[in-house]
């Protein structure tokens, strides 16, 4: 049996590039959930502050099948995502049958602000501002900070927290 790996934090913390540095270090599968949701057409707020929980809810019902797949497989399945709706980690708690670790990201605000700026396909400082609140507000899994970090580092930490 595989393991889900689950790492979640505001947006331009660095999810994302973790997230496939660590998949490649463990022969797993990365899923990017924004990706998800955008291929679905679910990626917006519409008349909500932020994404409505229902849109993550069934974009990873989607996603549910594939990740039974792989884990019963032995291959380990690396999530990112912010997870700022607590109800998407019970999701995964009460439909998928693998041991589920979650790590938090966490960056002060100021720099997820510069990370954004430096991106190729940035969402703009009002968006960073409230996906950090979000986030920020759920406190679950192993938080590792980032601030400073390399990827290396990050990993290393990662894979550290993993063996204990």
């Amino acid at each position: 049996m595989g393991k889900l790996i689950i790492i979640r934090g505001p947006a331009a913390v660095g999810k994302t590039t973790i997230v496939k540095a660590l998949a490649k270090r463990l022969r797993g599968i990365a899923i990017h959930l924004d990706v998800e949701l955008e291929q679905r057409g679910l990626d917006t707020a519409g008349d909500h502050y932020c994404i409505p929980v229902e849109n993550f809810l069934e974009a990873l019902r989607v996603l549910r099948a594939d990740l039974q797949y792989h884990l019963a497989s032995g291959t380990s399945v690396i999530i990112d995502g912010c997870f700022y709706h607590e109800e998407m980690l019970d999701y995964l708690d009460e439909r998928v049958d693998a041991p589920t670790t979650v790590y938090t990201l966490h960056a002060s605000l100021e720099t997820c602000i510069t990370r954004d700026r430096e991106r190729g396909k940035p969402i703009g400082e009002e968006s960073i501002r409230a996906v950090h609140k979000l986030a920020s507000r759920v406190a679950i899994g192993t938080t590792i900070d980032t601030e400073g970090r390399g990827v290396e580092k990050v990993i290393e930490q990662l894979m550290q927290r993993m063996t204990e």
